[in-house]
């Protein structure tokens, strides 16, 4: 390129860049369509190298804040998004956090053993079933007995679990990481091996919402708020959700 264009397109893209840039950071949209084309750049790499995996569709949700310049938005206009992924077995694993046989807080024990019982053990059926890498995260305690880990299962219990998640999943080729278990507003989260920490080493989060229960606040729990809440967190900054219903549908079809 000749030099005297070169310094007249420096400068427009300074001119141009800098508002632009500043417009995106105000509607948190960077984030949003670097996670979006994740994806689906994800998609397409499954659909192009692993035919033979049998691909499926995987009905996910995100949500999408109101951000329309033309218009007084207001956060009443936001809404959630759903779209499929085209998804192969191979490419995924089960994390399963803190899905203890026991609990301290006894009545949220009973919700979650009902939880347990009618949701998740048909998701790690179905996910054994279909050869999905399974990861047991207990973090000292007993593993329920309804979900006890086989032994061709990872069980990851103490110092340096991440480091060896990791090493794991680079090993299997896997980038998409379906998380449950309990509870949703703490260790689901925040565990090193949890979906904040996972996302942020670059995997593709996708929660299994009804898969899991927070442990809720009296004036919270008759519309289980903070499971609400932080559904919408994940939704909103680490990834994507998806329910035990979705995922059964389509690995079975």
């Amino acid at each position: 390129m000749s030099g005297w264009l070169l310094l007249p397109l420096l400068t427009l893209s300074l001119v141009a860049g800098v508002p632009i840039g500043m417009l995106l950071q105000r509607y948190h949209i960077p984030g949003r369509v670097l996670r979006r084309l994740s994806y689906l750049l994800a998609s397409a790499k499954i659909s192009m190298t692993r035919p033979q995996d049998g691909l499926t569709k995987l009905t996910v949700r995100g949500f999408q804040h109101a951000n329309d310049p033309k218009q007084a938005s207001t956060e009443r206009d936001g809404l959630h998004v759903s779209y499929t992924l085209d998804v192969a077995p191979s490419e995924l694993a089960l994390i399963l956090i803190d899905v203890w046989s026991d609990h301290p807080i006894k009545g949220w024990a009973q919700r979650a053993e009902e939880n347990v019982a009618a949701k998740l053990l048909p998701l790690v059926e179905s996910a054994r079933k279909h050869g999905i890498l399974i990861v047991h995260c207990p973090h000292g305690e007993s593993p329920h007995p309804l979900v006890r880990p086989l032994t061709t299962e990872l069980v990851l219990d103490g110092q340096g679990e991440k480091t060896r998640l990791v090493q794991t999943l680079r090993q299997k080729g896997i980038r998409r990481l379906l998380y449950a278990g309990y509870a949703s507003n703490m260790c689901v989260l925040t565990r090193p091996v949890g979906i904040i920490e996972m996302s942020r080493k670059g995997y593709d989060v996708i929660f299994v919402r009804d898969a899991s229960l927070a442990i809720e606040t009296p004036d919270f729990l008759e519309r289980d708020l903070t499971h609400q809440v932080a559904t919408y967190m994940v939704e909103t900054n680490w990834g994507v959700s998806t329910s035990v219903d979705d995922v059964l549908e389509a690995l079975e079809s």
